[in-house]
């Protein structure tokens, strides 16, 4: 059972760390990015684009962002800037939206009190046809479905943000 916990969780937030070595300082390396960077999803009606905010201080948070597509499903790059020993390197992780977090923990946690109800529900009054037992992991695994689809149709993402990134810093 610990470990279904645990690979549920590390489904819905785990987080898959990223290093970036840099050839050049952390101001002139946001710039750089900040550049090739846009700031809201509508500029990306004709092209996949890099969307985010990028920011010495606070660092970076950045998405693919593909036309006509909405996928909540994406992984979000979330890293800082720091130098180390003359290095400039921007380390960081992958994760899913918060937002995506929080809404599938609701959803996963209501369906699991509803299929607790159901059962308690059909062992206290018995009936020959108690279709609510089905409903809750029907509802679980739709849900868990609903995001293995998701993470597939984005499975390409991680590698295209940091190509991107990278070309983006290094041709300035």
């Amino acid at each position: 059972m610990k470990k279904v916990i645990k690979k549920l969780s590390n489904f819905l937030y785990g987080k898959e760390p990223f290093e970036l070595v840099l050839d050049a300082p952390a101001e002139d390396a946001a710039r750089r990015l900040s550049s090739h960077v846009h700031k809201t999803p509508f500029t990306a009606l004709t092209s996949q684009r890099m969307v985010g905010n990028v920011s010495v201080i606070t660092g970076i948070s950045l998405q693919r962002v593909i036309p006509f597509v909405q996928n909540p499903s994406h992984p979000i790059m979330i890293g800082t800037f720091t130098t180390d020993d003359g290095k400039t390197k921007l380390t960081g992780i992958f994760r899913l939206h918060l937002i995506v977090q929080v809404f599938m923990t609701l959803w996963l946690g209501i369906v699991t009190l509803f299929s607790f109800e159901a059962l308690i529900k059909v062992i206290t009054t018995p009936s020959p046809a108690s279709m609510s037992l089905l409903i809750g992991p029907f509802m679980f695994f739709f849900g868990i479905g609903i995001m293995k689809i998701g993470k597939w149709f984005s499975r390409n993402d991680k590698q295209w943000l940091i190509e991107k990134v990278t070309s983006a810093i290094e041709k300035g």
